[in-house]
């Protein structure tokens, strides 16, 4: 079951999901932690003294200094007001115990879901494992999930449960390339080849197949192609990166602009941020 499963049966049952997504070209200091808090706190969406009255009410045995510290993480700081003067780890210290205190004293069901935790910045990922020990005391449950290569202090908690995804099996793999092609005679041999390059890779297989149709060897809609190539003048992308390339070199010029401006943004962007990019 995938992250998103989860959190659509957690929300199905009136149970709050609160979600941060890290992104590989924005190593910042607390940026993961600063929008997995923005969400659970509620103050998402407020302008920033309705933000800052609202940590208040929730935090009222809180101490003073250590509520404008949050406010600076948080980004809706009172510019009038000056932050307390104090070394990196004596912050880092008080905005964990602040944290942790104010998840003991949840009473309601929560999910926390981290999104490609192999990205996160140092300190949030520090930050974030030490909010980790406490969950065990809590009603919640915390999904972090990463690439295989990650190694940080994330993937070492005590006491966690690790789900590694391995790849399809051929059987498995067969399948899901029958469901996306179809049943058409015409598509068997080549749907043999697809799923011998994917080696297990359903999305490799999912964008073999819409470079093939984008290409025009398979017509028709997904779940009902037809070929009329014959198998062996066929070409099958070698690789994940370029059938992706390959997709994107047949873009006309805006849309690879287009494209272009949202890579910089980020896996995560609205259309009136491009917009606004002047795209």
């Amino acid at each position: 079951m995938t992250s998103s499963e989860v959190t659509a049966k957690a929300a199905a049952r009136g149970v709050e999901v609160f979600t941060a997504f890290c992104e590989s070209h924005t190593p910042i200091p607390f940026h993961a932690l600063a929008r997995l808090l923005h969400a659970a706190t509620g103050v998402e969406g407020l302008d920033a003294q309705a933000a800052r009255a609202h940590i208040r009410d929730r935090n009222r045995d809180a101490d003073a200094e250590d509520l404008l510290l949050f406010d600076d993480l948080l980004g809706i700081a009172d510019p009038d007001v000056a932050l307390p003067k104090i070394d990196p780890d004596a912050r880092r210290r008080r905005l964990t115990a602040l944290v942790n205190t104010a998840a003991l004293a949840r009473e309601n069901p929560a999910v926390y879901v981290i999104e490609d935790a192999h990205w996160i910045d140092e300190v949030s990922e520090s930050m974030i494992a030490d909010f980790l020990t406490v969950i065990p005391q809590t009603p919640s449950l915390v999904l972090v999930n990463y690439r295989p290569g990650y190694r940080g202090a994330m993937s070492q908690v005590a006491d966690a449960q690790t789900i590694v995804l391995a790849p399809l099996r051929d059987s498995e793999t067969a399948a899901l390339v029958s469901e996306l092609l179809g049943q058409d005679p015409s598509v068997g041999a080549l749907g043999q080849t697809i799923a011998d390059r994917a080696a297990g890779n359903p999305f490799f297989a999912e964008e073999i197949v819409r470079e093939l149709a984008e290409r025009g060897v398979l017509r028709g809609e997904p779940g009902a192609y037809l070929s009329t190539a014959e198998i062996a003048e066929v070409s099958v992308p070698a690789t994940l990166q370029a059938a992706i390339a390959a997709r994107i070199d047949r873009l006309d010029p805006k849309a690879k602009r287009t494209l272009s401006a949202a890579a910089v943004i980020g896996l995560r962007f609205t259309p009136e941020l491009v917009t606004a990019l002047g795209i």
